[in-house]
């Protein structure tokens, strides 16, 4: 009897250490699973914030270096320089310490590229500070071109590959959460214990989970400031209304006026609250079939469909009047206004990159009068 006892004893001891030691696993798998999804989370948002600053930076020196070229202010000039060398020296930096999914080889040539778009942009400042316009001007765009080709094949790859990555961690995501479910259930067979701590760190997971594929879709799409379209999704939105279109519909490109104003006064904090105040009187101006995306900085873009001229005009004016009444930011009054530029499809263009030029171009017509719009008259 005494046998049996210490073999039944010896069983559930056994069986305890045999229990303790699975569940002890299967606590290690979710362990993995958790800092699995840690892990591509941090390469995700590190490969998505290096492609948002190598684009800001990039696009902001080809602005500075127009602006220096059309300014004949001295004092204006002396900004722009220092604007530029600051840029500059912010995107050299951050250029030289990219790795992001290139080899040795691709970042040589990545770096050798930006070199030859900083030196021939260079040229083009030289020439514009001895006033030889015309020259700084051609100078400036075989700088775009050079920019163009380092946005072509190298930034654009970059952006891909963080979509990638996003993809991989959905992908990753599926099978987590089919092996967490079946740890979960073993876990519970197993010991209570055990389930109970595994419940509550499973939860965890999820959770973080969740979170982070919310995230990710809504970066991938829309403009974390404002939630409305970013320029990607509004390029695609456009494209597909080209796609569809029977008729006429317009391409706006908006600019805040005098923005640079209110964040340098005001703070950026107190610029970002105008950027949503801005995008939100926009949108109480258009159809509730009309689309907004934010293009980048204070420029903003609308898709108006399915309308005619005078429809376009209409709602142009009701943008240009809904800011005579001031934008109040806690507390603080902002008398803030929009220039226009208007593209026409299929008057002013059949493609989104042709309205996109020329809606900016009607753009810079209408920066030069503030608070206005102008339609383009270039024709296709």
């Amino acid at each position: 009897m005494k046998q049996m006892k210490s073999k039944i004893n010896l069983a559930f001891l056994i069986l305890f250490f045999l229990i303790l030691f699975i569940s002890s696993f299967e606590l290690y798998n979710i362990h993995q699973t958790y800092e699995n999804n840690r892990n591509l989370q941090s390469k995700s948002v590190k490969i998505a914030k290096t492609v948002y600053q190598l684009e800001t930076l990039t696009f902001k020196l080809n602005f500075l270096g127009q602006k220096h070229i059309l300014t004949n202010s001295y004092n204006e000039m002396d900004f722009y320089n220092k604007e530029i060398e600051s840029t500059h020296l912010a995107l050299d930096n951050l250029i030289r310490a990219v790795s992001l999914n290139l080899d040795t080889e691709e970042r040589d040539a990545f770096v050798e590229k930006w070199n030859s778009y900083w030196i021939i942009f260079s040229r083009a400042m030289k020439l514009s500070r001895e006033h030889n316009d015309m020259e700084s001007q051609n100078w400036l765009m075989n700088a775009n071109n050079e920019f163009e080709e380092l946005n072509l094949y190298y930034l654009q790859p970059l952006e891909e590959d963080y979509y990638n990555s996003f993809s991989e961690i959905l992908n990753n995501q599926n099978k987590n959460f089919e092996r967490l479910i079946l740890d979960g259930i073993i876990m519970l067979i197993l010991s209570v214990f055990s389930f109970i701590f595994a419940f509550f760190y499973l939860q965890k997971v999820i959770k973080e989970s969740v979170d982070l594929k919310r995230r990710l879709e809504f970066l991938a799409y829309h403009d974390e400031l404002t939630g409305i379209s970013n320029r990607r999704m509004f390029q695609q939105q456009v494209i597909n209304e080209i796609q569809s279109a029977t008729g006429k519909f317009a391409l706006m490109y908006l600019d805040m006026d005098k923005f640079k104003y209110i964040n340098d006064n005001f703070g950026h904090e107190v610029g970002d609250m105008v950027l949503k105040a801005f995008s939100k009187r926009i949108k109480d101006c258009i159809r509730n079939t009309d689309i907004i995306g934010r293009q980048g900085g204070d420029e903003f873009l609308v898709l108006l469909k399915d309308i005619s001229e005078e429809k376009v005009i209409d709602i142009a004016n009701r943008i240009i009047y809904a800011f005579k009444k001031p934008v109040n930011i806690e507390g603080q009054n902002f008398q803030i206004t929009t220039s226009i530029g208007i593209a026409i499809y299929p008057t002013n263009g059949k493609d989104y990159l042709t309205l996109l030029k020329h809606s900016d171009d009607a753009l810079y017509e209408a920066k030069r009068k503030r608070n206005t719009f102008v339609i383009s008259n270039e024709t296709i």
